[in-house]
């Protein structure tokens, strides 16, 4: 009995920290975590198959140091954004802008900083960035 109860909060641990996001069609799947040192991570799949293993993601910064771990997650929104808009310039009258998207804010603990990582899961391709959110 104890080992049962011991696993089933492994993998309740295990879900809370990853978080997925599909693309409109979902046919591409995102998912992000964190690693047991607060390291985000993140690893991409097209039809249940892998196209981006496990990779890890971070900024070592030249003069104020290492935003690469000691993270947790603060927060976690998503959003589904459907609309059409015209481009003053260009061959297409009407550009269609269909996409589903992930804010995760993290915090870090060694340096207090908080950032915001954006996914936007299109159909065809899956865009992020960082964002401090102290600047913007």
């Amino acid at each position: 009995m104890k080992r049962f109860i011991c696993i089933g909060l492994l993998i309740l641990g295990i879900e809370v920290q990853s978080q997925s996001v599909k693309s409109p069609s979902k046919e591409i799947t995102l998912n992000f975590s964190l690693s047991e040192n607060g390291k985000p991570i993140y690893n991409v799949f097209y039809k249940n198959k892998p196209v981006v293993l496990q990779s890890n993601m971070g900024i070592k910064l030249k003069a104020d140091g290492d935003l690469s771990d000691n993270f947790r997650i603060d927060s976690i929104g998503q959003k589904k954004v459907n609309e059409t808009w015209q481009p003053v310039l260009g061959e297409q009258s009407n550009i269609k802008n269909n996409y589903n998207e992930m804010i995760v804010a993290l915090s870090q603990s060694s340096s207090n900083r908080k950032i915001n990582v954006i996914f936007r899961m299109f159909d065809e391709d899956i865009p992020f960035r960082w964002r401090n959110s102290y600047f913007f």
